[in-house]
């Protein structure tokens, strides 16, 4: 009988239209999901309950109109799925054209987006026997929830699998330190995407040698052959940090591998961060807004106020995974017609982008007064510039970029001018203002610091070669001895083995510079980078 009984209730459960919710949920899951390695689930939580708040609304209307609830539920999810759909279908459309216009035009899409919608209406109030319907629809919306969840789970799964089955096979070389009788504070600055000087030319016509000079007279010595080890930021920062080639690191860093999760251990405790804290350093981090490079346990950790899902909910803001969200359904009307919103609503979907621009001057302010911390110390600074999104014109001034806030590069062939013109003003206003740091870094530093800047990859944007991707910026500010001093090819995996060895009589022989590439689908399938097949 109980048996029996609880069989009676499932298929009452069954019967009763769940369907609305469901798809309500999906389209929130499934950006989870495509971004499993970078958004935080938590994410996910004000925008699915706005959603499913949006979806009984629908429903409740529908249902007065109707009088019939599994009626209801038919019209309420066929809505449901063309608004999910709308940005996906938009996307499409805009990189098609007929007779050289592009279809991916709000005057083109919403006409006939009304027709279908009642077109389903009338279809939903039509149909006959609708609690028919009611099973079938509440198994096809389950799929649809169900296989975003089950693939961030399996990512999850593996993820943590793989660090238990795989452990280490070799640790970055150990060397014992010796702490000098005035430890030299020392900046690690990545500007993110910061190319060499001659792919700067070759590639976007960009003459930087006025900022390479000023660097120059100021006692920086310029590496320019110099080569990113790998083209992409995590495995880039990984090994550099740690001061080895990521297949000595780590036996999960294989050709097989697709998860670039077991990296960020690799900089949130890197070999470089624990030799320096063991003989007496503090190590000093800064918001990033990119979760891999954010050093939250750092015995400093610097932000413009208050990070993460709490803080933005207190404050009223779109977060960069809602405003993808946006783009993505029916909202991208309003956010592409803001003046069919309040100017609340308007400023809130560029909540990003000014948090962003907010962001990299608070660390740019905030590096010019480093010195004032007491010593030693390690300074640690990803700052996600000149890479997208361009906020920045050459003179500092504010830029609102259109479409959701997104760190990858713009594919469209007719604004790749537009992309090529806004990395470039980011150089030329970050040339300015990283000499004034550099400047005050020098001047208030009781011992003179030891400073680098470097680029984790080569240019994001204008469709770079494999060569051209992985040439960097990579200037050295090392005062002292000169008889260890860097060299025109230097890359990033031997920047702290000659800084350790220099100041800290560390016992780590260089390695051979080597430039690997690989793509974002494939990261640990690399591939050796001729140096002199720059364009």
């Amino acid at each position: 009988m109980a048996v029996d009984s609880t069989a009676t209730r499932l298929s009452s459960l069954a019967g009763v239209p769940w369907h609305p919710f469901l798809l309500a949920l999906s389209p929130v899951l499934a950006l989870l999901a495509a971004n499993v390695e970078q958004a935080e689930a938590g994410q996910a939580i004000r925008p699915a309950l706005l959603m499913l708040a949006g979806e009984a609304v629908l429903l409740t209307l529908a249902l007065a109109a109707t009088r019939n609830i599994h009626r209801a539920a038919i019209v309420a999810s066929g809505l449901t799925l063309l608004f999910v759909a709308y940005g996906h279908v938009y996307g499409v459309l805009e990189t098609v054209t007929l007779l050289g216009e592009p279809l991916g035009r709000h005057r083109y899409l919403l006409p006939i987006w009304g027709a279908l919608g009642a077109g389903i209406a009338l279809a939903g109030w039509r149909l006959a026997r609708p609690e028919r319907w009611t099973r079938g629809l509440n198994l096809a919306a389950a799929v649809l929830v169900l296989l975003p969840v089950a693939s961030s789970v399996l990512f999850a799964l593996t993820a943590v699998g793989a660090g238990e089955a795989n452990n280490p096979t070799e640790q970055a070389p150990t060397s014992e330190l010796v702490l000098p009788a005035s430890p030299p504070d020392i900046y690690y600055i990545i500007l993110d995407g910061y190319a060499r000087a001659d792919v700067l030319e070759s590639m976007f016509s960009y003459d930087n040698a006025e900022f390479l000079q000023a660097l120059a007279e100021r006692g920086f010595f310029v590496a320019e052959q110099s080569q990113s080890n790998y083209a992409q930021t995590d495995l880039s920062i990984a090994s550099s940090l740690n001061m080895a080639y990521l297949h000595e690191l780590d036996n999960r860093f294989g050709p097989a591998s697709r998860s670039i999760s077991p990296l960020r251990d690799y900089i949130q405790h890197s070999r470089l961060r624990s030799l320096l804290e063991s003989i007496g350093y503090r190590t000093v981090a800064f918001d990033t807004g990119y979760k891999a490079t954010e050093l939250r346990d750092a015995a400093v950790f610097l932000n413009p106020r208050r990070t993460g899902l709490l803080g933005s909910m207190e404050r009223g803001e779109v977060t960069p995974f809602e405003s993808m969200l946006i783009y993505a359904t029916g909202l991208r009307v309003l956010a592409d017609s803001p003046k069919l919103i309040p100017e609340a609503l308007r400023s809130g979907v560029a909540d990003p982008f000014e948090r962003h621009r907010q962001r990299v001057l608070f660390v740019l302010d905030s590096l010019a007064k480093m010195p004032q911390q007491p010593g030693p110390k390690l300074v640690f600074v990803h700052l996600i510039s000149p890479h997208q999104p361009f906020v920045f014109g050459p003179e500092g001034e504010p830029i609102q970029p259109e479409g959701p806030f997104t760190l990858t590069a713009e594919s469209a062939e007719a604004r790749e001018q537009e992309a090529a013109d806004g990395y470039v003003g980011q150089i030329r206003f970050l040339n300015a203002r990283i000499l004034q740091v550099v400047d005050r870094l020098i001047a208030d530093s009781a011992q003179p610091p030891v400073i680098i800047l470097q680029g984790d990859h080569g240019p994001p944007v204008g469709g770079p070669s494999a060569a051209d991707r992985m040439s960097i910026l990579n200037a050295y500010y090392l005062p002292g001895d000169p008889t260890l001093s860097p060299y025109a090819s230097i890359t990033p995996v031997n920047t702290f083995r000659l800084v350790l060895a220099k100041y800290f009589d560390a016992q780590l022989p260089l390695l051979d510079d080597v430039a690997l590439y690989s793509s974002y689908k494939a990261p640990y399938e690399f591939h050796a980078v001729d140096p002199s097949a720059v364009d």
